[in-house]
């Protein structure tokens, strides 16, 4: 890793197939780097993804489930 060197990491925290009380690594590395200066994250929502509007009533229903947790 070089000096001016950049990533990229991208992941959805929406998609994790461990059990329920098991942390991922994507949502444990949000934890972790959030304070740290150099480190930067951005979250999309569903306004940001253009989709067909069945598709966007799935993910609505999903997401339904998911804050009912």
């Amino acid at each position: 890793m070089g000096k001016d060197a950049k990533f990229l990491l991208t992941g959805d925290p929406g998609q994790i197939d461990l059990p329920r009380r098991t942390i991922s690594g994507l949502k444990e590395a949000l934890l972790i780097l959030k304070d740290i200066e150099g480190v930067g994250m951005i979250f999309l929502d569903d306004k940001d993804v253009i989709r067909h509007k069945l598709v966007k009533k799935v993910i609505e229903a999903y997401k339904h489930i998911e804050n009912r947790d």
